[in-house]
Parts: C-alpha cells; sequence; structure tokens
C-alpha cells in the first residue's frame, strides 16, 4: 500500500526491533525465563536429513501416509518451531525470516495438491503456532509464530486461474483474539496480528470478497480511538499499531472509516508518518456511498500534512547545516575527474527521499477524496499544483544542489501551499 516500500520498510524494522528489545528488557528486569522446547533439531545434518523426506513427500503423488505426517511434523515441529523457541533463535534473529520464508514457499510449492497443503497447514503449521503465540516462548518466538499464522491461505495464488491468494479464515479469527484488549497480549504480538490483518484484508479486497472483511473494521477503529499510553516505552507500539490500522482500513475501503481517519490526518500532534499514512488511505476508500462527506476539511487537512512534511524537512535541513558548518574548499573549481566524482549532498538525499514519500501518500488521498467531492475541484487542482512544483524542485539537478539551495528550491511553493488551504 505505501508508494515508497523501502522507506516504509525501514520503518517498520526499526520499530519492531524497539518494541521486542523493550518486551525482553521487561521480562528480563522480571525475572521472567522463558519456555523451550527440548526436543528441537538443530543438528545441521539431522536437519538436513529431514528436509529431504519432506521433498520426498512433495513429490509424491500417493495418498500421505503415516510416515509422511511424521516427516511432515519432524520437519516443521522439530526443526523450525521447537527451534524457534530456543534462546540461540532470539539471539540470531535473521534466521526468522528464513523460516518464514521456507514455509511459504513450501505451502505454495503443494498448492495443486489440497489435501497434502491443508495437512500442513491446519495440522502443523496453525495448531503449534497458535500454542506458540499465546504460550511463555522468546518475544522474538512470539513475534515470527503470529506472523506466519497472518501469512496462512485458503488457496495458494494461482490455484484454479486466480492471481491472488484467498487468506486463511480461521488465522483471521484467532488474529483478532490476539488483539483484543482483554486478551492483554504483549505489544510485540499484537503489532504481529495487526501486520496479519493488515495483508488479509488487502488480499481480500483484490479477491472481490469485501464483506468477509467487515469484522475486521471495529477493533481498527479502536485503535485508531484509543489514548496514547502513559508509558514512553510503548509510544512506538502504540504509533505503530495506529499506522496499522489506518492502513488495513483503507485496505478494507468502507468509506464509513473516512471520519476517523480524517481526524488523524488533522491531529498536528501525531507523528508526521502516521498521519501520512492516514492521508494515503483517505484515497484507498471506496466513496461510492459516503454519506456526510466533508469534503473541504478532508482537502484542506491533506494539505496540511503536505505543509508540515515541507516544514519538517525544512527543518532538518537547517539542524544539518548548524551542525555541519560548510567547508570553505567545497566550492571551489573542479576540474576533469575529481568534477565527475561529485556525489549529492546526503542531507538533500534524505529530504528528497522523504519529502517525496510523504507528498506520494497526500497526492494518494487527493485523488480518492477529489473524485468524490466533486464540489472541490479547485482546492484539490491548487494543492496539486504546489506539490508538483515543490516535486519539480526536488528533481532539479539534486546530485550538485546545496542544502541551502534545496531550501531556496522548496519554500516558495511550500507558502503557496500554505496560502492555498487556508
Amino acid at each position: 500500500m505505501m508508494k515508497s516500500p523501502s522507506l516504509a520498510k525501514w520503518l517498520q524494522v526499526c520499530l519492531i526491533t524497539a518494541i521486542l528489545a523493550s518486551t525482553t528488557s521487561h521480562a528480563t528486569a522480571q525475572g521472567e525465563s522463558y519456555k523451550r522446547a527440548a526436543s528441537a533439531i538443530t543438528d545441521a545434518k539431522q536437519v538436513s536429513a529431514a528436509k529431504r523426506d519432506v521433498r520426498r513427500v512433495f513429490v509424491s503423488d500417493g495418498p500421505l501416509t503415516q510416515e509422511d505426517q511424521r516427516a511432515l511434523k519432524r520437519w516443521y515441529g522439530l526443526c523450525i518451531f521447537a527451534a524457534m523457541t530456543l534462546p540461540s533463535a532470539a539471539d540470531r534473529p535473521d534466521q526468522f525470516p528464513k523460516w518464514r520464508t521456507e514455509i511459504a514457499k513450501q505451502l505454495e510449492a503443494v498448492r495443486e495438491k489440497p489435501s497434502l497443503h491443508n495437512y500442513i497447514r491446519d495440522e502443523i503449521v496453525f495448531k503449534t503456532l497458535k500454542s506458540l503465540s499465546t504460550g511463555n516462548y522468546n518475544p522474538a518466538c512470539r513475534y515470527n509464530a503470529v506472523l506466519i499464522l497472518g501469512n496462512l491461505n485458503e488457496t495458494e495464488a494461482r490455484v484454479n486461474g486466480n492471481p491472488y491468494a484467498v487468506p486463511y479464515a480461521p488465522a483471521r479469527e484467532f488474529l483478532l483474539k490476539l488483539i483484543n484488549p482483554r486478551n492483554k497480549q504483549p505489544q510485540a504480538v499484537q503489532v504481529a496480528a495487526m501486520i496479519g490483518l493488515r495483508r488479509q484484508a488487502q488480499l481480500l479486497r483484490a479477491n472481490g470478497k469485501r464483506g468477509a472483511d467487515k469484522e475486521i473494521v471495529p477493533p481498527m477503529l479502536a485503535i485508531i480511538k484509543a489514548p496514547v499510553p502513559a508509558n514512553d516505552l510503548d509510544h512506538d507500539a502504540h504509533y505503530w499499531k495506529m499506522r496499522l490500522a489506518i492502513e488495513t482500513l483503507g485496505a478494507v475501503g468502507l468509506s464509513g472509516a473516512a471520519g476517523s481517519i480524517q481526524q488523524v490526518v488533522a491531529d498536528q500532534k501525531l507523528p508526521l508518518w502516521v498521519r501520512c499514512a492516514a492521508a494515503e488511505s483517505l484515497g484507498e476508500l471506496d466513496y461510492r456511498n459516503a454519506k456526510n462527506l466533508d469534503g473541504e476539511a478532508i482537502i484542506k487537512g491533506l494539505g496540511n500534512v503536505a505543509l508540515t512534511a515541507c516544514v519538517e524537512e525544512i527543518q532538518r535541513i537547517k539542524r544539518h547545516e548548524e551542525e555541519n558548518p560548510v567547508d570553505p574548499d567545497a566550492n571551489r573549481p573542479r576540474f576533469g575527474l575529481e568534477a565527475q566524482q561529485v556525489e549529492a549532498n546526503p542531507a538533500v538525499v534524505q529530504a528528497r527521499r522523504v519529502l517525496k514519500h510523504n507528498l506520494g501518500c497526500v497526492k494518494v488521498g487527493l485523488k480518492g477524496v477529489g473524485a468524490a467531492a466533486s464540489d472541490q475541484t479547485t482546492l484539490v487542482a491548487s494543492i496539486n499544483s504546489q506539490i508538483d512544483a515543490i516535486e519539480r524542485q526536488l528533481d532539479d539537478n539534486p546530485e550538485t544542489t546545496t542544502p541551502q539551495q534545496l531550501l531556496e528550491k522548496i519554500g516558495p511553493p511550500a507558502m503557496q501551499l500554505e496560502q492555498a488551504i487556508q
């Protein structure tokens, strides 16, 4: 959904790392010890042998035998899931994405064998990971267990001519339980569950089954409206959950969520990255049956997000200039090979990347809302015109632009934008 996957991915990694570290530190301070599976297989030769046995099962055309079931349980249950509970796995977080990818690829590989696919999914993966995700296991294990659950499918992509996977409904029901406040799950578990629910909503919409995801809406609205926790350590998780809830509502696409998302767009106390997610989600809603839509307020709110994005980057550049005085030698003439080795200023590179991403989110919102608010075409055109002007300035010789020159370039259209939304 996000228009800059690399930036969104970087942000997600940073926040999840902080959340997992906070959860682990809290447990350590409380003197908690985590459960581990004593039967885990970690010996490389035994793991390789178990994997060979599973491949044999995958290529077999006969019915699933008891020997096949034992091979599958040994591979998934002992070589992966039991290994996830060990302290050594928590100390090597790079291993978890490999396990997640392996499971997803193997389920996809047997997509044309429903009995085998469903046995692995229902009898091994789903049952085992429900236990791991709610048991007293290390936070990294629980977080990744929930991520795997969120990736489960009823049918994989490219089955029966459908280019999209159909998400697994039992997993959706379980993920909704995990984010229910009454169940008091750790923040890391809740964040992982919401990542899965966002995926489910996106796939249901892609499959034209939007009515099936209405049960997702009430808890997402509740998360958006939840107060900021008093504990500063919980702020990262709170805002990340808010962003995931907003993106999920955008994927569901019901215009009834517009009012709640608009409030996020308009709240200048919230982090800009949360407001940008809300701006983009407003553009994803289906406004065909919208009632009492305050188009002018929503559009001006979107313009304010664009203006705030400019102001934040201008302030960031000014701080960079203060902390990094210009080298007198930097502006001397350069010739020959030296002239060809000019590198773009890192402050300019960062400002361009962040600002283009944030302005892109606003443009998505303007496109969606503007189509529904036909009486606001002049306002939408005015805001879009200034955003386009800023983007042109960002693309004007970025390799040789200095931070001060970038300020001079984006300042005038930013001021025009401010006037447009008064």
